[in-house]
């Protein structure tokens, strides 16, 4: 929230655009985007990251709800310690990603 509006992650690329034409200073844009993402990893909009974590678990590639977690969460390091032992475990049982993956 900042000066009366919700912020998202859009309201990043919009002020980038503000600032370029002048109309807002740096410092504006500064606080705008340390409001809009004010975590570490990706922010909550659906691109790169985001999208591909997601279209993995869809496909069955990574835990259940892996994909949906916060970067600063500490549920984190709990799935990576989930993640490790199925990975571990299908390495083991020479499970293979064409035999998770069906066309």
């Amino acid at each position: 929230h900042y000066n009366g509006k919700d912020l998202t992650v859009v309201s990043s690329f919009e002020a980038v655009g503000q600032y370029s034409a002048g109309k807002i200073d740096e410092q504006e844009l500064m606080e705008v985007e340390r409001r809009a993402c004010p975590g570490a990893g990706s922010c909550g909009g659906m691109y790169t990251a985001n999208t591909m974590s997601s279209a993995f678990e869809a496909m069955g590639m990574s835990l259940p709800y892996s994909s949906t977690m916060a970067a600063e969460d500490a549920e984190k390091a709990d799935s990576a310690e989930k993640s490790a032992f199925v990975l571990v475990d299908a390495i083991r049982n020479q499970l293979l990603p064409r035999q998770i993956l069906t066309r």
